[in-house]
């Protein structure tokens, strides 16, 4: 929370405060949020392909398509597939080249489709 932030930087605080207000916004906010049951995922097996999906709207002429297109180039095919996930609206060459070095790049327009969705999607993308 801000307040835990905040007070990090007040004059005069101690250990011994920030440590209750922390104990006190642990209680207030995680203790009584539902418990969410994560499955276990399959267990692994060397034959089995490992399929790796990226969602963002940055696929494309910005720092994070920069940063994967060498990540593509280096992925191993045989063993692995990776499929992209874009809600841009325009094209660019660097989009291509993520086109080009991945197992597919699809676009989807809608962030409530991506939340769905993609989990499922990308697991069963072929």
């Amino acid at each position: 929370s801000n307040r835990l932030y905040l007070e990090q930087y007040r004059d005069g605080v101690t250990l011994e405060q920030l440590s209750a207000l922390h104990m006190q916004w642990d209680v207030q906010h995680t203790r009584r949020s539902p418990r969410v049951t994560i499955p276990r995922p399959a267990p692994l097996d060397a034959e089995r392909t490992l399929r790796i999906g990226f969602v963002s709207a940055d696929l494309g002429h910005h720092p994070i398509g920069y940063l994967l297109a060498p990540f593509l180039a280096a992925v191993d095919r045989r063993t692995c597939k990776v499929f992209c996930y874009s809600n841009r609206v325009f094209n660019d060459d660097v989009e291509k080249t993520l086109r080009e070095r991945s197992d597919g790049l699809k676009k989807t327009s809608a962030t409530a489709l991506l939340a769905r969705s993609l989990p499922k999607r990308s697991r069963n993308s072929a």
